[in-house]
Order: C-alpha cells, then sequence, then structure tokens
C-alpha cells in the first residue's frame, strides 16, 4: 500500500509540472495552427499537421506511466488509423479486479 501512494503521490508532483508545459506547448500549438490555416488560404490540413501533435497527447502523469505501463505522449499521434484507434483502446481497459480501493 505504501507503494501504491508513493507512486500516486509522485504522479501527483509530475503532473504539477507536466501539465502546465504540455498546456503551455497546446495553445502554442493551436495559435500557430490558426495561422497556418489562414496563410494556406482556409486549408484544414495544414492546420491539422499543427494541431494534432501540439494539442493531442497526455496532459496527465499517471501511475502506469511512472511504473513504465505506458509511455507518456507529450507530442499526440497524428492520424490514427481505425486499427489504432481500436487497439489503442483495447490495451487502455482498466483492469478493475486489481484496481486499489478508491479508483
Amino acid at each position: 500500500m505504501a507503494k501504491s501512494a508513493g507512486v500516486g503521490l509522485g504522479s501527483g508532483i509530475a503532473t504539477l509540472v507536466y501539465a502546465p508545459a504540455k498546456t503551455f506547448y497546446a495553445f502554442g500549438g493551436v495559435m500557430v495552427g490558426a495561422l497556418a490555416y489562414a496563410f494556406s488560404g482556409g486549408d484544414a490540413d495544414v492546420a491539422r499537421v499543427v494541431l494534432e501533435p501540439s494539442v493531442l497527447g497526455d496532459y496527465v502523469i499517471t501511475p502506469r506511466h511512472l511504473e513504465g505501463e505506458r509511455p507518456i505522449a507529450f507530442f499526440g499521434q497524428q492520424r490514427l488509423t481505425e486499427e489504432d484507434y481500436e487497439s489503442a483502446y483495447r490495451a487502455e481497459e482498466p483492469d478493475v479486479a486489481s484496481a486499489p480501493d478508491g479508483w
């Protein structure tokens, strides 16, 4: 139980540093994406190239990140295929039986 509490505390502290940096990066990506959209004459594909990696990704560090079970995605993945989407969410299903109390 102490390990679980320590990892939880560590993820909270890591999030306090990581989340503002990721949010700042995402905000910058939105601004640059808007400029790219405007200067490309309204081409959404041009804006998407900037927006997806900057806005998508993780904003919170979880215990799974700290335990090495899941990589931290600072940059979002661009253009997921249907197979990528399904496999990513199939792997993300929580194991409720092994979850600590209160989760």
